[in-house]
């Protein structure tokens, strides 16, 4: 629901009273043609609303904001209630001044101004108030949750016909259940359809990416900007707007298009996905965060692995294992029982396993390290765990030139040059967290890598990183840009 942009349907707002309000007014036409007899209808409603989801801070808020959409109807005029919506913000914040530091109650505000000011421009008006408390509240909404989401338009807009007869069915059988459950249970089953239909929009809307924010001014400003054409009816350049960002932003997502190899952001640790294609990959190492590694592989579009390669016990590269269970299929895991000389094939990637030697076992975990090589008509790789210079040394005759090296131990002093010179690999990827405490990478092994003409990729610097391979041409792409105002996920 977050991510789709609909995570207000589940929350009691404004929005709500206003549906419940408008529905007990159009109602009680039929039995009052005073409209004073109505308001108090619909205030007794109300009253009741409260009472059933609870006077909770939120809940009143939303109600404070409820009487002014009742003046306004009493009034007539929508712009002539905007003082009494002042009114009502001035009495919540006198009551609670911690409310003016909550988004929340930003929230109400704005979707009662939505109500009042856009709604009645709207048409048809049953999509009126769900699509006005929307608009208005999208440039908090992208500021507080650090993304825009393009998709959360279109699924507000599908969702929106739904809003309404689930919130005012469910208010009355809500009401009546205490005395006629079977009724209750009926209305129930009749509005089951809008809530999977609901729940439908949120899961198809969150399969596509958002744009995340640097920083969620930058998004409140760009959404403000498009409110306000918007409202002031300058719809063509508000189109223009949101498509110019949203057309700069897909230039600059990530992973961009097609990629064959992929390293994590996750801190201080490793995390490597090659790329199967079909939302299937195969994945070296979790790093230490499973929040972490499933928003990587969430971001990379990876739903199954038919192969998990565990290199040692360090929770630097076991630690995020949830994270990667989370929502997807896992396969094979290599973890302890994998020794040199064992060979896979999946797809057209060919795996094969240079350490550890079962004999050869010094006790230190580092050099029990799954370290192998993976090779593909496209590219050849060498991931190796937190192998040490001693067993790096004893690789040195079984593997030759590869494209892309998965540095030793996140680029520590301890490595064999010798091993490097064999490799010359094209691409070194160094994982490795921001600020980390071990002095990783060293700059002696920075400058190795360097000597060798190898494009050096470090997360602590590049962020997340994507390699795109045809025929051992390497193209990358980083998802740290200091120009960059959205990131891609």
């Amino acid at each position: 629901m977050r991510r789709s942009g609909l995570t207000h349907l589940v929350a009691v707002s404004g929005a709500n009273f206003a549906i419940v309000s408008t529905f007990v007014l159009w109602g009680m036409q039929f039995f009052f043609r005073r409209i004073n007899y109505r308001l108090i209808a619909t205030a007794i409603s109300l009253t009741a609303f409260i009472a059933l989801v609870r006077p909770s801070p939120s809940v009143l808020r939303a109600a404070a904001m409820a009487a002014v959409l009742l003046f306004a109807h009493g009034t007539r005029q929508g712009r002539d209630s905007l003082p009494a919506l002042g009114f009502a913000i001035g009495a919540v914040v006198i009551a609670d001044p911690f409310q003016a530091r909550d988004p929340g109650f930003a929230l109400s505000v704005l979707a009662t101004a939505g109500l009042l000011l856009l709604a009645p421009k709207i048409k048809p008006k049953v999509l009126a108030p769900p699509i006005a408390a929307m608009v208005f509240c999208a440039p908090v909404i992208v500021a507080i949750s650090g993304y825009i989401s393009p998709m959360s338009v279109l699924a507000n807009l599908l969702a929106a016909p739904a809003v309404t007869p689930i919130t005012i069915v469910g208010f009355i059988a809500a009401l009546i259940s205490p005395i006629a459950p079977p009724i209750s249970w009926a209305l129930i089953f009749l509005i089951k359809p809008f809530a999977t239909w609901i729940a439908w929009v949120a899961r198809w809307s969150a399969q596509y990416p958002v744009f995340t924010l640097k920083t969620g001014l930058y998004g409140f400003i760009a959404a403000a900007a498009i409110v306000a054409l918007i409202y002031f009816g300058r719809a063509k350049f508000a189109v223009a707007l949101l498509i110019l960002i949203i057309s700069i932003s897909w230039l600059q997502r990530f992973p961009a298009g097609d990629w064959q190899v992929a390293n994590c952001d996750i801190g201080q640790g490793d995390a490597m996905v090659i790329n199967l294609q079909h939302h299937r990959a195969i994945v070296i190492d979790v790093g230490p965060d499973p929040q972490l590694m499933d928003r990587c592989l969430h971001q990379l579009g990876i739903t199954e692995i038919p192969l998990l390669i565990l290199t040692h016990i360090h929770a630097d590269h076991v630690g995020g294992l949830q994270g990667v269970k989370k929502h997807r299929r896992v396969g094979t895991t290599w973890f302890g029982n994998i020794n040199a000389g064992t060979h896979a094939r999946i797809d057209d990637i060919d795996i094969d396993v240079k350490w550890p030697r079962a004999t050869d076992f010094d006790g230190n975990p580092n050099n029990s390290s799954i370290a192998a090589t993976f090779t593909s008509p496209n590219f050849t790789l060498f991931a190796a765990g937190d192998i040490e210079p001693p067993v790096q040394a004893q690789l040195i005759s079984q593997i030759g030139h590869v494209d892309i090296y998965k540095v030793a131990h996140h680029g520590s002093r301890y490595q064999d040059f010798d091993l490097m010179r064999e490799l010359s690999p094209s691409v070194a990827v160094i994982s490795v967290g921001t600020g980390n405490s071990y002095g990783h990478p060293a700059p002696s092994t920075i400058s190795a890598l360097t000597q060798l003409h190898a494009k050096v990729l470090r997360t602590d610097v590049d962020g997340a990183v994507a390699i795109r391979a045809k025929r051992h041409r390497l193209s990358i792409q980083r998802s740290k840009r200091w120009a960059r105002l959205f990131f891609w996920s």
